[in-house]
């Protein structure tokens, strides 16, 4: 125990600690501070808006169809068409192209977007005439404009649009009131898919959690999981090919005991690459859900997220754990490949131009296994399986670790029965 504990003061020492330091604060001020401000945003200008957020309040995190009625979308929807009805009538330019009221609008814009249709040389484009161009400009500001009767007083949809506040009721509508995303994948090439829809066809309650939160989350932890996974490989390949620059094992083969050490720092290597998981996953995911405010969306149900169709009936926080143990995987895979490019590396250059496409291959498995897990919407799931194989990405990152761990388990056997370097 005296030896790993040895072994493991060699390989975190101060300069490792201070290069994943540097590179875990240039990940969150680069890529996390951005994603997680893009799922704040969302909340107003998404595609649900706050109707969501509203629904979530009165009714909790499921909508059952008499609580959708309850909810009265129709009557919403006619009172922001009331709305637009009165901005048109206001503004004189409406007038001048035959609109008198929302529905003339979408028709009538419709038809000038046809009717100035020009072949360009690169294609077909829409070229207004100037004084039309300036005309249009005008009615878009105007059927932009959020009159003070938008915001209601609950505060809710301020600053937002009416015509965008409608835009978000038409969604709620075809969502919550209809079957339509569920029936839409009834009918999928992917078998998986094609069952899942069928099971949740058979739910009369649909899941109220935001809509944007698997797809914002599940990018936000594909991003840790490819930091994760490639700073797995710094520490333990550095450690492995230093000793062998130095020839310490030369002093340490000639006895059996000694052979025994690279089995030692295996241990090492593998204990750190866990730890280097759990630091990463546990600050992460905790900036995430303090600044985003979604610890509430622990207990929800994944079932349909906005436009992210998801295979399993798991709750965020489960969803959450197979995020994190998918990302532990990826990490001690990493660390193991690194452990057999070290012992294989002679120096720092050698090292670098093998663990380079290594490190590559690891971050392309960590963001699209992490990216959309669970859901329709996996590339790993999608494509290389093509929706046959239930949680392939969940499967893929296990045979990563897997591989790692036999690749850095032969190597270790070997070592054992060596009789020189």
């Amino acid at each position: 125990m005296l030896l790993f504990w040895y072994e493991l003061k060699k390989l975190w020492n101060l300069k490792v600690l201070l290069l994943i330091g540097a590179l875990a604060a240039l990940a969150y001020f680069a890529i996390l501070r951005f994603e997680i401000n893009q799922y704040n945003s969302e909340h107003s200008y998404g595609m649900f808006g706050e109707y969501q957020y509203e629904m979530y309040t009165r009714y909790g995190d499921s909508l059952s169809p008499a609580e959708y009625e309850d909810f009265d979308v129709p009557g919403k929807i006619a009172e922001q068409i009331a709305v637009l009805d009165g901005i048109i009538a206001s503004e004189p330019t409406f007038a001048k192209y035959g609109i008198t009221c929302y529905e003339d609008y979408d028709r009538v814009i419709g038809e000038l977007t046809n009717s100035y249709m020009t072949d360009t040389g690169r294609g077909f484009q829409t070229v207004f005439p100037p004084e039309v161009d300036y005309d249009l400009g005008v009615i878009a500001v105007a059927i932009s404009y959020t009159p003070p009767g938008a915001e209601d007083e609950n505060q809710h949809h301020i600053n937002v649009p009416t015509i965008m506040l409608l835009q978000q009721l038409h969604t709620v509508e075809y969502y919550y009131g209809t079957d339509g995303v569920a029936l839409t994948y009834t009918y999928d090439e992917r078998p998986v898919v094609a069952r899942r829809a069928q099971k949740l066809l058979a739910q009369p309650e649909k899941s109220l959690l935001d809509y944007h939160f698997s797809s914002e989350f599940s990018t936000y932890a594909a991003y840790t999981a490819v930091f994760a996974a490639v700073v797995s490989l710094l520490p333990v390949a550095l450690f492995i090919t230093t000793d062998r620059a130095r020839r310490v094992r030369a002093l340490q083969y000639p006895s059996k005991t000694g052979r025994r050490v690279f089995r030692t720092q295996f241990f090492a290597c593998a204990v750190s690459s866990l730890a280097i998981a759990a630091a990463t996953i546990c600050a992460s995911y905790a900036l995430f859900f303090a600044q985003s405010g979604a610890a509430k969306l622990l207990g929800f149900d994944m079932m349909l997220c906005g436009g992210t169709f998801f295979l399993y009936n798991i709750t965020v926080g489960e969803y959450v754990a197979v995020l994190a143990g998918m990302t532990a995987a990826l990490c001690v895979g990493s660390a193991c490949f690194a452990f057999v490019l070290g012992r294989f590396s002679s120096d720092i250059v050698s090292l670098l131009l093998k663990a380079v496409p290594v490190g590559a291959a690891a971050g392309f498995i960590a963001m699209y296994a992490v990216m959309h897990a669970l859901s329709e919407r996996n590339w790993i799931f999608s494509y290389p399986f093509n929706g046959r194989i239930d949680a392939a990405e969940v499967l893929t990152a296990a045979a990563f670790m897997l591989l790692g761990l036999a690749a850095a388990g032969l190597v270790i056997r070997r070592e054992q029965r060596a009789e020189e370097i």
